[in-house]
């Protein structure tokens, strides 16, 4: 009896810390529509705007290294200076249209890097990982 209890505590440990563990490994995938960004194993969409206070919602993204990102600009509220993207490491530089508002490329470098408007106003983080 005395080793049965044993080995199902011994078992409980072993299933726990291996639950642990992947959770805190793993890189987190997943849709969070209330900040406008869809996440797959190949490509994150993200849905970028402009808050009142000049900050860029979402205003942190964390993709995955390697992974396609494909921004969509709502040139309803990037517009004056906030209408040209400028993602600091990467050397990319968007100028949102109506006609021309997603900006595309793969997510090669890891990192924080600050997306800004023209102005240094806008402020976001991308972190890839």
């Amino acid at each position: 009896m005395k080793i049965n209890k044993t080995f199902v505590i011994v078992v409980v440990l072993i299933i726990s810390g291996f639950l642990i563990w992947k959770q805190t490994s793993s890189f987190d995938l997943k849709t969070d529509t209330q900040n406008n960004v869809v996440q797959t194993d190949e490509l994150t969409t993200i849905k970028l705007s402009s808050l009142q206070n000049g900050d860029y919602t979402p205003k942190t993204v964390k993709v995955k290294l390697g992974t396609k990102v494909r921004i969509e600009a709502d040139p309803n509220t990037l517009t004056g200076s906030m209408g040209r993207l400028i993602i600091d490491g990467y050397e990319l530089t968007k100028d949102i249209t109506p006609e021309s508002n997603v900006l595309e490329f793969i997510a090669d470098k890891p990192g924080q890097f600050r997306m800004h408007c023209a102005n240094n106003m806008g402020n976001g983080t991308l972190i890839v990982k």
